[in-house]
């Protein structure tokens, strides 16, 4: 039985995780993991290595060149444009946007 897809949306640098906003997007990815398939879409200031992401989490990222908290309108429109293109392909189930 396939399982049921979601989408998690994270509105500010959710990687690499450093502080409580990243840990609670993370740990709440890590647990919709344990049932649904999860695509996690964020900014971030580099990509995590395979061995960090556990199973049934796949992550997209927007990149940028530095770890500063706060996204750019250019950084938003790129994670919206991505957002719209993955919901078109994949259609998941389910969308959680986490605006911080």
């Amino acid at each position: 039985m396939k399982r049921p897809e979601v989408l998690v949306v994270a509105g500010r640098l959710a990687w690499p995780i450093r502080e409580g906003y990243t840990l609670r997007v993370w740990h709440l990815a890590c647990e919709l993991a344990e049932g649904w398939d999860v695509t996690l879409l964020c900014v971030a200031a580099g990509q995590p290595h395979e061995s960090e992401v556990p199973a049934g989490i796949r992550v997209v990222t927007v990149p940028r060149a530095d770890d500063a908290f706060a996204t750019t309108p250019a950084e938003r429109a790129a994670v919206r444009e991505k957002a719209h293109h993955i919901l078109a392909e994949r259609q998941p189930q389910a969308l959680l946007v986490s605006g911080g």
